[in-house]
């Protein structure tokens, strides 16, 4: 009598252990890769602190300004007048809302936030000169400055979006946002000094309320086109870790997000 059949080769010692209950397609994610410093992505939260300082200090510094007998007071203006002028700044602010988010979209944040800033500089340091000839040069200064700041915040949401992760996001904002705090405290404090220890008729008096936040602004210009782009993959300051961290994790964000609202 021949032996039975023969032995099957065991393959066991072969064969991959699953994973995940029996499943052995299933692959472990990959490792995350360590978080590098973040320089660039807190230089451009530094940086929109200061642009909202500068913006909040250029809108407040009128308030100061026109209930002083020193300052805008010397004006034959009565409490109508001077409601309407304190109220203009909103007109414009509240018409470019919307359309600065779309701005930021198609031409980038870098760019909208430095023409709001520099049409701000150029509509605060005329509302002296303006004031002086008439009242509605004035207003016109005041809805220039409202139409160019209301850009800030959804610009503010643009740049966020495309720099710093949904983990960090919400702590940049808010780092950014205390600049408008910051800005009307300086024009509480420094405005009524400026007011009572100046003349009249010298520059140096109710006038610098207005110029100083201007200087303010113009420092943030420049240093806004130094350090800042529109994004890390275009940023020439960045390090090579922190552009590959930001737009990976941004990557992964995007992705997980699409795959959420396909289940859903």
């Amino acid at each position: 009598m021949g032996s039975g059949p023969a032995a099957m080769p065991s393959t066991m010692s072969t064969m991959p252990r699953p994973d995940n209950d029996g499943d052995s397609s299933h692959t472990r994610p990959p490792t995350p890769r360590p978080r590098p410093r973040r320089v660039a992505t807190y230089t451009l939260t530094a940086m929109l602190w200061f642009a909202i300082f500068a913006l909040y200090a250029m809108r407040t510094n009128l308030s100061i300004a026109i209930h002083s007998q020193r300052g805008m007071g010397q004006f034959d203006w009565g409490d109508k007048e001077k409601g309407v002028l304190l109220s203009s700044f909103f007109w414009g602010y509240i018409t470019s809302q919307l359309p600065g988010g779309w701005l930021a979209t198609k031409f980038g944040g870098r760019r909208v936030l430095l023409t709001s800033m520099v049409c701000s500089i150029i509509a605060t340091i005329a509302t002296p000169a303006a004031a002086a000839f008439s009242l509605n040069a004035a207003i016109a200064c005041r809805v220039l400055l409202g139409v160019a700041s209301g850009v800030l915040f959804p610009v503010l949401a643009s740049m966020l979006g495309r720099w710093v992760t949904d983990v960090d996001r919400a702590t940049c904002y808010n780092i950014a946002d205390t600049g408008g705090s910051c800005g009307v405290i300086l024009c509480a404090l420094g405005g009524p000094w400026l007011i009572e220890n100046g003349s009249v008729e010298d520059w140096m008096g109710w006038q610098f309320c207005f110029y100083y936040p201007a200087a303010l602004g113009a420092l943030w210009v420049v240093l806004w086109v130094v350090l800042v782009s529109d994004s890390p993959a275009t940023s020439t300051w960045i390090s090579v870790e922190e552009r590959a961290w930001i737009l990976s994790a941004l990557e992964h964000e995007t992705t997980s997000g699409a795959a959420a609202a396909a289940a859903a």
